[in-house]
C-alpha cells in the first residue's frame, strides 16, 4: 500500500508506506543518503512503491531512522529556547515530573491524540490544578511546533479567569505604615513605578540618570538571587524622576553597594520582600481589616487597577506597565470597570490629591 511523501522540516523529506499491515517509514535512500530535496524524495518513493508492487520490497534493505524520543526532542527544544535560566529550570521540572514518566520514551513522531488524552487524565488524577495542566500541555505543544511535527490533537483545557486581587491607595498606605523604616524605600519605589519585585531589587546606581532625569528598569533579580541582565519582556522601561515627586530621595542609596535598595549590604530578593511585607500586612488586617495580599498584587496589580478605576485608558496603563501588547493588559484587567470606582471612592480621591501635588 502506498503512502505519503512529505517535507517534515525545511530541507528534510520522509516517506511512509504500508507493507503487509505495518507502516514503514524512511528518511533516507536505499544507499543511506538523507532525503534533502523533493525530486530525490519522489524518486525514492517511486522506487519503494515499485518494489512493493513487484513483491520484492524488503524493509531490511532500506535505512530506517533511529527513534526520535520525546525526551530528547524536549532537551533540544530547551537548549535552543532563548529564555532565562529560571524558565528553563522550572519547565524542565514540569517535563521530567509530569510528561517524561508517561510518554517521554515514545518517538515524538508516533505520539497520537489518544496518548495525549491519557496523559491529560493522569495529570487530573494527580490533583494538579487546571492552570498547571494547561501549562504542561502548552509546553508539550511548543516542543511539537519547534520540531515541525504535525499537531496530533491536544486536549483543550479551560482555565477559569482568576480575579485580580488588589489594594486601594488608602489600603496600601495603611500597610506601609507598619513596615520597618529601612524597608520602606523599595516598597515606595514599587508603588510609584508598578514594577515587578525582581526589577526593583535589581535596580543599580547606573540605572538612575540624574542628568537626563530618568530611571531605567532594564534587569531583574532571579529566584537564585542572581541579577538577570533583562526584564521579563526583555524591554527597557524609562520612568521620569519627576514622577517620584517628594519621594525622589529614595533613589539615592543609603549604603555603599552597587544596588539602589539594600539592607545590611545585601540586595533585596523576592523572598526577603515577602518576609518584610507579610508581617505588616497581617497587622493591617488585624487592626484595619485590610486583606492579605502578596507583594506582586500589592503594587503592580493594585497600581494598574487603581488607574483603570480612575478612568485611565488600558493603552496608557499598558505603556506604564511595560506590556509588549495592549491585549495582555486587556486580558488581565478587562474585567475591572470604571463603575467599580463607586465602591472605592477613596482611590479616586487620593489619586486626584497625588496628581494635584
Amino acid at each position: 500500500m502506498k503512502g505519503p511523501c512529505r517535507e517534515y522540516r525545511p530541507g528534510r523529506w520522509r516517506i511512509r508506506v504500508w507493507h503487509k499491515g505495518e507502516r514503514f517509514e524512511t528518511r533516507r535512500t536505499k544507499r543511506g543518503e538523507i532525503l534533502e530535496g523533493q525530486i530525490q524524495a519522489h524518486k525514492t518513493w517511486v522506487q519503494i512503491t515499485q518494489e512493493i508492487e513487484d513483491k520484492i520490497f524488503d524493509p531490511a534493505e532500506w535505512g530506517t531512522d533511529k527513534p526520535f524520543l520525546l525526551k530528547n526532542a524536549f532537551s533540544i527544544f530547551q537548549d535552543a529556547k532563548q529564555c532565562g535560566p529560571e524558565w528553563k529550570y522550572h519547565r524542565g521540572i514540569d517535563f521530567r515530573t509530569h510528561v517524561e514518566p508517561e510518554i517521554g520514551n515514545m518517538d515524538i513522531r508516533e505520539v497520537r491524540a489518544v496518548h495525549l488524552n491519557e496523559l491529560h487524565g493522569k495529570l487530573i488524577k494527580k490533583g494538579l490544578s487546571e492552570k498547571t495542566i494547561k501549562n504542561v500541555l502548552a509546553l508539550l505543544k511548543s516542543v511539537f511546533k519547534f520540531h515541525l511535527i504535525t499537531n496530533p490533537g491536544f486536549p483543550k483545557v479551560d482555565v477559569p479567569e482568576k480575579e485580580i486581587e488588589w489594594l486601594t491607595l488608602e489600603e496600601q498606605e495603611i500597610v506601609m505604615g507598619y513596615l520597618e523604616e529601612e524597608d520602606l524605600p523599595i516598597f515606595r519605589f514599587m508603588q510609584i513605578t508598578m514594577c515587578r519585585a525582581g526589577e526593583a531589587s535589581a535596580l543599580q546606581r547606573e540605572d538612575v540618570d540624574w542628568q537626563h532625569g530618568i530611571v531605567m528598569i532594564r534587569r531583574s533579580m532571579g529566584l537564585k538571587r542572581r541579577v538577570i541582565p533583562y526584564t521579563k519582556n526583555k524591554k527597557v522601561r524609562l520612568i521620569p524622576i519627576s514622577a517620584f515627586g517628594e519621594w525622589t530621595h529614595i533613589l539615592r542609596p543609603l549604603e555603599v553597594t552597587p544596588f539602589i535598595f539594600s539592607r545590611h549590604g545585601q540586595p533585596y530578593h523576592r523572598q526577603r520582600l515577602e518576609r518584610a511585607w507579610m508581617p505588616a500586612n497581617i497587622k493591617a488586617r488585624e487592626e484595619h481589616g485590610v486583606k492579605i495580599i502578596h507583594v506582586k498584587n500589592a503594587f503592580r496589580h493594585s497600581g494598574a487597577s487603581q488607574l483603570i478605576n480612575a478612568g485611565v485608558s488600558l493603552k496608557d496603563v499598558s505603556t506604564m506597565l511595560g506590556h509588549s501588547d495592549t491585549r495582555i493588559t486587556e486580558k488581565i484587567y478587562a474585567h475591572i470597570q470604571p463603575e467599580t470606582a463607586w465602591r472605592h471612592r477613596g482611590t479616586i480621591t487620593e489619586l486626584k490629591k497625588v496628581e494635584g501635588k
